[in-house]
């Protein structure tokens, strides 16, 4: 989904790093979205600060998760 905001490369450029108490939560969200994915029979393959996104609630979002294996389905 379109997530208005700040990728993580630009949120760690403008605020620096993330502290620990957050990495947990954030790295637990990551892996549940990959996990999802997985679990259709998707691989995303493009895992990298600029396709995660942090909503105004805190939730994390992982970006373009169709588009890579669509190109390159090996």
């Amino acid at each position: 989904p379109h997530v208005p905001g700040l990728d993580f490369s630009g949120l760690l450029l403008r605020r620096g790093r993330v502290p620990a108490a957050l990495v947990i939560p954030i790295a637990d969200q990551l892996l549940a979205a990959l996990s999802t994915l997985q679990a259709v029979g998707l691989a995303h393959g493009d895992v990298r600060l600029s396709k995660l996104r942090l909503t105004d609630r805190g939730t994390v979002v992982l970006i373009d998760s169709g588009i890579r294996p669509a190109l390159a389905p090996e």
